[in-house]
């Protein structure tokens, strides 16, 4: 959903785009990529929804490829704008380790690989978009809110990123 999120951004992506998923395997710069039902023919054409919705690899990555495969590094910078990966510390968690990209890789990165993010952060993030776009610092005592980012991402980007979701509880896996 992340992801996704970025890629509605670029406005390059709509949820009811099409993407081919084949066989459930798909070769990447030498790679194979699979879904999980990959050894039952995969799932053939999807939308980007139904993609998020079944947790579609191919369904991620070529819709990355389709918002960044001119760009990827705007993929990365759009993630870094919408505020991924904070908070670096919370007060009270002396344990919590600074979000890290272990390597820029576009195919990876996009379906959670190569990453490391406490499930904190990944809260924290899923938290802004359920406040339609504004994160806020967690906290583990009653105090006044610390505001991270006013707007991670634009309110239409957010607003299909939650239809996704649902679609994902009452028609997903």
């Amino acid at each position: 959903p992340i992801s996704l999120l970025a890629a509605l951004e670029t406005g390059k992506v709509k949820l009811s785009d099409k993407v081919d998923t084949g066989d459930g395997i798909y070769q990447v710069h030498g790679r194979e990529l699979k879904d999980h039902n990959w050894h039952r023919g995969g799932y053939g054409e999807l939308t980007v929804q139904e993609g998020l919705a079944v947790g579609s690899n191919i369904a991620t990555y070529k819709t990355m490829e389709k918002a960044f495969g001119d760009n990827p590094q705007t993929f990365f910078d759009l993630l870094a704008n919408m505020s991924y990966g904070k908070p670096d510390s919370i007060n009270g968690i002396a344990s919590l380790q600074p979000y890290k990209i272990t390597e820029k890789n576009i195919t990876w990165n996009c379906i959670g690989y190569e990453q490391l993010i406490s499930p904190i952060q990944v809260l924290t993030f899923y938290n802004a978009i359920a406040n339609n776009g504004k994160m806020i610092q967690p906290q583990l005592y009653k105090d006044s809110v610390v505001v991270i980012n006013p707007q991670i991402a634009s309110r239409a980007s957010i607003d299909s990123l939650k239809k996704a979701l649902v679609f994902n509880v009452t028609d997903g896996l």
